[in-house]
C-alpha cells in the first residue's frame, strides 16, 4: 500500500530503510527475537546473542499482554534500528533510562497514562544498538522511529519536498 501525502512524497519514500513502527502487543509485535513471549504472566527473558536491524528483544522480567508489555524487576529492552530518532508510548509510574551504543543518553520520568515520550533525537540517522532500561511497572505499548530532525529550510519548505508548509493560522478569505 503506498500513501500519498500532502507534502508530494509518497509514504514508502518516507519509510525506506527507516525502522518501522514496533508494537509490544502479543498479537501485533514484529521483528522480536528472543525466548519465546508468555502471554499475561510474568517471566524472565535473556537477550538474544544477535539483534539484527530492526529487530527487538527482551531481558529480565516482563509481562507481555496484548495491549503492552509491563517491566518487572531489571527488565531492559533492546532495539538494532535505522533512524535519526526514537519515541516511546509508556504509561505507570517510574523512568526509563535510554542508552545509545552502550552509552547513557538520558533519564525520562514516566509518570500517567500513555503518554509519547522522546528517547532520542539526533540530527541524522544511522544504524544503532537502542536500549531501554525500565523501573517496575512501566507499561510500554509501542515504539515509533523518525528519520531526522524535521528541519524547514528559509522559505518554509520541507526540504526535498518543493512544498511550502501551512501557516498555523491561516488568513481567512475576504
Amino acid at each position: 500500500m503506498t500513501v500519498s501525502i500532502a507534502c508530494g512524497q509518497r509514504g514508502t519514500r518516507l519509510t525506506k530503510d527507516r525502522t518501522s513502527e514496533t508494537y509490544l502487543s502479543n498479537l501485533r509485535i514484529s521483528g522480536y527475537v528472543g525466548d519465546p513471549l508468555l502471554d499475561g504472566k510474568a517471566k524472565t527473558y535473556r537477550f538474544a546473542g544477535d539483534i539484527p536491524v530492526n529487530s527487538l528483544s527482551l531481558d529480565g522480567t516482563w509481562t507481555a499482554g496484548y495491549r503492552y508489555f509491563t517491566a518487572g524487576d531489571h527488565a531492559r529492552l533492546a532495539f538494532t534500528c535505522r533512524a535519526g530518532n526514537a519515541n516511546g508510548v509508556l504509561a505507570g509510574k517510574g523512568t526509563v533510562t535510554v542508552l545509545v551504543d552502550g552509552k547513557v543518553v538520558k533519564t525520562i520520568p514516566v509518570e500517567g497514562t500513555p503518554n509519547l515520550y522522546k528517547l532520542v533525537d539526533d540530527s541524522t540517522a544511522r544504524t544503532a544498538h537502542l536500549e531501554l532500561r525500565l523501573t517496575p511497572g512501566i507499561q510500554a505499548y509501542s515504539f515509533i522511529f523518525g528519520w531526522t530532525r524535521t528541519r524547514l529550510d528559509p522559505a518554509g519548505r520541507l526540504p526535498g519536498s518543493g512544498s511550502v508548509r501551512r501557516p498555523e493560522t491561516a488568513p481567512v478569505p475576504a
